[in-house]
């Protein structure tokens, strides 16, 4: 996989880190990306949203749980066997729900429905737990 984009909204780790209530990071350069930054200034977030899934590694629940606004997303393209792919998971904190979106090649794949979602990925990438552990 290579990673292009990634832009999260709305995400506590990056409010309480450096204030924002959104970031975007562009990886579509040549050569090696280094976070640089003291504890707490959300480098671990933006690492552990550097894939397609609907979970963070290390910390426990869903998305909602990591999230402090209604209209918090995590949008994340990245290319994968010879196809460009951009996800988009769209969180409600307060509500407790999450709609994930699914384009391949600029065809959607996935419209909304958070268990497709998470089915489409398990079958690209294989569970996250097998993700993160390999």
């Amino acid at each position: 996989m290579k990673i292009n984009k990634l832009r999260l909204r709305g995400f506590i780790g990056v409010k309480r880190g450096i204030g924002l209530d959104e970031i975007e990071v562009d990886f579509g350069i040549t050569g090696l990306s280094a976070f640089e930054g003291p504890n707490g200034s959300s480098k671990s977030t933006i690492l552990e949203c550097l894939t397609p899934y609907n979970v963070l590694a290390s910390r426990d629940g869903s998305l909602f749980r990591h999230c402090y606004m209604r209209n918090s997303e995590k949008e994340f393209s990245f290319s994968y066997a010879g196809h460009e792919y951009r996800t988009l998971i769209k969180i409600d904190s307060q509500a407790e729900r999450q709609e994930g979106f699914i384009w391949r090649d600029g065809v959607s794949e996935i419209n909304g429905k958070i268990s497709e979602y998470a089915k489409y990925v398990k079958n690209l990438f294989g569970s996250p737990e097998l993700f993160y552990n390999s």
